[in-house]
């Protein structure tokens, strides 16, 4: 036994696997027979092999939001790219399931004009057709479905695009993560975002390795039409044209002063116009707006600025009383004269 295990032990691999078939097959089978069945395993072996590494490697594929983070005007329109990567992967249908705030964003169009998938036929995806399905599945959920096809062999690509969203926001928005998002919850689910290969299987192989959500933040809008009048020798007026109430604004800051730089707060108000009074005569007055909802603030207005008349209103006379007089002394006393800027 000893000098058997010296044996294989000092022998090459393949000179151990040579041995270790003849052991196991029957000895009246010639040498040529066993090289063919050894090749025949060592085949079946390499393709079982291949055949898991592409299945795990390769056949995934990704949707993504372009671009995945952007700054937006609450109350104006934007778009989305909704991007497919096929991983070079040919693949007949892509689903998007969108999901979204509705309180926080408005969803205007769909266009499918431009998407890779755009030269097909009539679409059957499990036993329906091809369609964009818009839902609100919760008071606060929005669910847009946008489900395309090709014909074999598909698509093929690294940055298709699948659709355009428009969406509009609502108010402002500060996100604490991804607020426009593909809906996704596992390989081969149907009732989620997917991406189904040209197998003849209708193989899902959309992976959350390579989807990427939107994050959106909407800013108020800036205070425009803003202008800046004199309207006396101590007063100012200032009016713009944003309306109360827009996407969520309740109020404007206004800043001034003689400085054109460093405007500080003076007040702020709830209407689209400001009188500002008690000024100095011929100075000019600088000026910027902000828009708020209390929480949030818009950035500052283009500045304005305007010059006070000049005074020509002469100040109201001291009524002049006379007091007790004697023969060395008259008492006299007046109130104090009143000018408009005084």
């Amino acid at each position: 036994m000893e000098n058997n295990h010296y044996l294989l032990s000092s022998q090459s691999s393949g000179e151990r696997l040579a041995r270790f078939f003849r052991l196991i097959l029957p000895r009246s089978w010639r040498d040529w027979k066993r090289i063919v069945l050894l090749a025949v395993i060592v085949l079946a072996l390499t393709y079982l092999i291949w055949g898991i590494v592409s299945k795990g490697t390769g056949e995934v594929a990704g949707m993504s939001f372009s671009p995945s983070a952007t700054t937006v005007t609450a109350g104006q329109d934007f778009n989305l790219n909704i991007n497919l990567d096929t991983h070079n992967n040919n693949v007949v249908v892509a689903k998007a399931m969108v999901k979204f705030d509705t309180a926080s964003f408005e969803l205007r169009s769909v266009n499918t004009a431009s998407s890779v998938f755009a030269a097909s036929n009539t679409c059957q995806y499990n036993g329906k057709a091809c369609e964009i399905i818009t839902s609100d599945t919760a008071p606060a959920t929005g669910t847009l479905i946008i489900t395309e096809n090709k014909p074999r062999p598909g698509v093929n690509t690294a940055a298709g695009l699948v659709a355009t969203i428009t969406f509009r926001a609502k108010k402002a928005i500060t996100p604490s993560t991804q607020n426009i998002t593909l809906y996704y919850t596992a390989l081969n689910s149907y009732d989620d975002s997917d991406v189904i290969l040209d197998d003849g299987n209708g193989t899902d192989i959309l992976t959350s390795l390579y989807i990427t959500n939107a994050t959106v933040t909407a800013i108020l809008p800036v205070p425009v039409g803003v202008g800046a009048t004199a309207a006396a020798a101590t007063q100012n007026n200032l009016t713009w044209t944003n309306s109360i109430g827009t996407v969520g604004i309740t109020g404007y800051k206004i800043y001034g002063g003689t400085s054109s730089t460093n405007l500080p707060l003076l007040t702020t108000v709830a209407t689209n116009s400001y009188q500002h009074k008690n000024l100095a005569p011929l100075t000019t007055y600088y000026y910027k707006i902000t828009a708020t909802n209390g929480t949030n603030e818009s950035a500052q207005s283009t500045q304005v600025s305007a010059k006070t008349l000049a005074d020509t209103t002469k100040p109201n006379p001291p009524t002049l009383t006379a007091g007790t007089i004697t023969m060395s002394e008259v008492n006299l006393s007046w109130t104090a004269a009143t000018d408009e800027w005084v």
